[in-house]
């Protein structure tokens, strides 16, 4: 069994659009650090073709003057939730029935439209407790509908009573049963398998510390993801989960809150990526109160945000290899805010560069296609966006591009 395949997700959309010459440009290229000054990127058939100096060939029939401003890979957003159940902060149980699923799936479309007019061409969702995700995937990758490419998880994996299971994961107790809902979403076509093991932080019952799955519980769905040949993610927000899901073979980390010297050491050795999401926590403890947020979720979020920031800084040390993510996308935290993950990521500590790989070909690396997407060479897939200024000086100027381009199709252009 395996999930979708890469042809699955880069879809059909592409065909007949004209082929793309964007002149006078500065290109970067954040996984080697390259520019080019005055350059033409050629994108023919979805995918770059070329980017070199000189004029427009006549095969040009669609050309976009940058005029000296920056072009980029696409950004990828390695974790998401497009049609989640978390609507409220105090979470009231929300059962799967045909109008809640109708319902946010069509809140995912639009949450999707938004995030791909931002300059995110990728992005992975991690968690849908119904089988609408998977029907999103195949509409942004036949064009029916207007979003990233997509990889999905589908449902997350969750002990009874344990983080998640009222918005985005389905429960499980003992390993067979872990098994049985794993392969279940691998049957629906899953390209991870997302399991937690530590509490959801902006809840009222959330604890600091401690797992909620045993070793075998954990070992059991990282075993079946890994025998289906996909990875598996693992939320997991402290110090003993972390190690205990890495140890277990975790291919990535989600929000890693508490990652002590040991633990980076043990994902930088294993190669287990960390997708920190910190703005998401930060965000509740600038703007909590005028977003209705409970005092003592506020407060949680104060405390654990100093924390976070540190941990991802130690880990990025180490040498953990960084996809970014911002956990956006419900109605709690609506996407196209990309830029403030990637800003803040840097107000910490991350030098820009770095901070720009994690957000293309590092994340790529995360989604496990990287040689497809997140680079600006040719070959790789026509996701561009365009940028005025300099994102390497300001990581703001990514707050607006005036040019987003997937797979070859123009999906935004501003003339100012």
């Amino acid at each position: 069994m395996k999930g979708t395949l890469i042809s699955d997700i880069f879809g059909t959309g592409q065909q007949g659009l004209p082929n793309l010459a964007i002149v006078e440009a500065r290109v970067l290229d954040p996984a080697s650090g390259a520019i080019q000054e005055g350059a033409t990127v050629y994108v023919e058939g979805g995918t770059i073709r070329g980017i070199e100096p000189g004029a427009v060939p006549g095969s040009a029939e669609l050309v976009i003057n940058a005029r000296g401003r920056t072009i980029l890979p696409g950004l990828i957003d390695a974790h998401v939730h497009f049609a989640s159940f978390a609507d409220t902060h105090d979470q009231e149980m929300v059962g799967v029935t045909p109008e809640t699923m109708v319902a946010s799936t069509l809140r995912g479309a639009a949450s999707a439209a938004r995030m791909l007019a931002s300059g995110v061409t990728t992005a992975r969702d991690l968690g849908c407790k119904h089988t609408g995700i998977f029907g999103l995937r195949q509409a942004f990758a036949t064009g029916q509908l207007r979003g990233p490419r997509l990889l999905v998880a589908g449902a997350g994996i969750t002990m009874t009573g344990g983080t998640a299971h009222r918005s985005c994961a389905m429960e499980a107790d003992g390993a067979d049963a872990v098994r049985q809902v794993a392969r279940g979403q691998v049957r629906w076509g899953a390209d991870f398998v997302k399991m937690f093991i530590s509490s959801g932080i902006l809840h009222p019952s959330a604890s600091e510390g401690g797992i909620q799955y045993t070793r075998e519980e954990l070992g059991a769905g990282i075993e079946e993801a890994h025998r289906a040949g996909m990875p598996a993610a693992i939320h997991a927000s402290w110090d003993e989960g972390i190690r205990l899901s890495v140890e277990l073979g975790a291919d990535t980390i989600e929000h890693g809150h508490e990652i002590t010297e040991l633990a980076a050491k043990q994902m930088a050795e294993r190669g287990a990526f960390l997708v920190p999401t910190i703005w998401h926590y930060q965000r509740i403890a600038l703007h909590g109160k005028e977003m209705g947020v409970a005092q003592v979720i506020i407060d949680r979020a104060r405390k654990v945000s100093r924390l976070h920031a540190e941990s991802m800084i130690r880990a990025w040390k180490a040498g953990v290899p960084i996809a970014a993510g911002t956990d956006s996308g419900g109605p709690r935290y609506p996407s196209g805010s990309f830029h403030l993950e990637l800003c803040y990521m840097a107000e910490v500590g991350m030098n820009p560069l770095d901070v720009l790989r994690s957000a293309t070909w590092g994340a790529a690396r995360c989604l496990r296609i990287d040689g497809q997407i997140g680079r600006m060479e040719p070959g790789y897939a026509g996701d561009l966006i365009g940028v005025s200024g300099d994102p390497l000086d300001d990581l703001s100027t990514l707050r607006r591009p005036w040019l987003v381009v997937k797979a070859g199709e123009v999906v935004l252009r501003r003339d100012d």
